[in-house]
């Protein structure tokens, strides 16, 4: 996959010693390559919904305009979005949706609020381990192309076929992470 894109929205509350946030977002990728063993090009976008909420470890620097702090999270991710076959055999040839599915993630990260003024700007990079909880593999709806099935499924988990039929690829359970770039601007309520 290539680089996307995300909007985000974030909440965040002041306890004692530890701030709690929560977050809500959107992102979208794609990528398109050559189909390994039968020809083809396959082109790929997926959506994903995020949940995230967890402490974060403020570090206050006296007399500064900056405030490092580290956070974890758990995230609700729902996955999306479409597949385009051309040329490859066995599959045919047009756009198919990917059916939607849900998984629990778990990440961190490290970020600086930056007071400019009345603006206060929160920079912050993450990891983002999408699928660490739910995977699975289920076909949802059968077709008369088993391959198609088996791509237009999330299935991040392994293929109990695999290796058994010729049309089961899915041969080890497949993990889904990214690095999240975020630049938020912060209103006081």
């Amino acid at each position: 996959m290539e680089s996307g894109i995300n909007f985000h929205a974030k909440a965040r509350l002041g306890l004692l010693f530890i701030n709690a946030f929560g977050e809500v977002g959107y992102t979208t990728f794609s990528g398109e390559g050559n189909a390994p063993s039968r020809g083809g090009t396959i082109k790929n976008s997926q959506k994903i919904v995020s949940m995230k909420v967890g402490p974060e470890f403020a570090m206050n620097i006296p007399l500064s305009p900056i405030t490092p702090y580290l956070q974890g999270f758990v995230a609700i991710n729902t996955i999306s979005g479409s597949v385009e076959f051309t040329g490859i055999s066995g599959v045919p040839s047009g756009e198919q949706d990917l059916n939607s599915a849900t998984r629990i993630g778990l990440g961190a990260g490290v970020g600086a609020v930056f007071s400019l003024g009345g603006i206060k700007l929160d920079a912050n990079i993450q990891y983002h381990l999408i699928n660490m909880g739910g995977k699975e593999y289920k076909i949802e709806s059968v077709t008369s192309h088993t391959r198609l099935d088996q791509y237009t499924n999330l299935n991040d988990a392994e293929d109990p076929s695999a290796g058994i039929l010729p049309d089961h690829f899915i041969t080890n359970s497949r993990n889904m992470s990214a690095i999240e770039f975020k630049l938020t601007v912060l209103f006081g309520l």
